[in-house]
């Protein structure tokens, strides 16, 4: 499960992940592979983890259901579906975001430390509105208070 991201490369990043989540499925299901039967209550439990402690604390690991390291659910993940991010093209850009994700944190767990610093959900507020919109870049010619966006084709955008 995902939240809305702060950092758009986040964004790209799980874009990219789920498109080889579906990938490596469709690959599987045409193989015949069986699903993982999980139980409902399983899910539910990875969920509330996941959405309580992020990559900060313990996930459920895919493959054994119990709990395990952000890093080796997060490692799991990525060479599961690892033949589908090679066949897209998606397989640096995909290696380098989840390290870089598991060094700095995700928007999630900026939140939860500008919300510990003071306890106020203001200074979350703040933080959000101050990564995703940023100051008008000083050469923007429009005068209007807006940043100035370029627009790129996804794979120039992730290269």
């Amino acid at each position: 499960m995902s939240d809305v991201c702060l950092d758009p490369r986040d964004t790209v990043l799980l874009a990219a992940l789920v498109r080889a989540l579906v990938g490596t499925a469709v690959r599987e299901w045409a193989a015949g592979a069986e699903p993982d039967r999980v139980p409902a209550i399983v899910l539910r439990q990875g969920v509330w983890m996941a959405s309580r402690w992020g990559i900060r604390g313990e996930l459920l690991h895919p493959v054994t259901h119990r709990p395990d390291t952000a890093r080796n659910v997060i490692s799991a993940l990525h060479v599961h579906v690892r033949d589908a991010l090679n066949e897209s093209g998606d397989a640096d850009y995909v290696e380098e975001a989840l390290e870089r994700i598991l060094s700095i944190g995700t928007g999630a767990s900026w939140q939860r430390q500008a919300y510990e610093r003071n306890r106020r959900l203001a200074d979350v507020v703040t933080q959000a509105i101050a990564l995703t919109h940023p100051e008008p870049a000083d050469d923007n010619p429009s005068g209007n208070g807006s940043p100035r966006w370029t627009w790129k084709p996804l794979a120039e955008a992730v290269a």
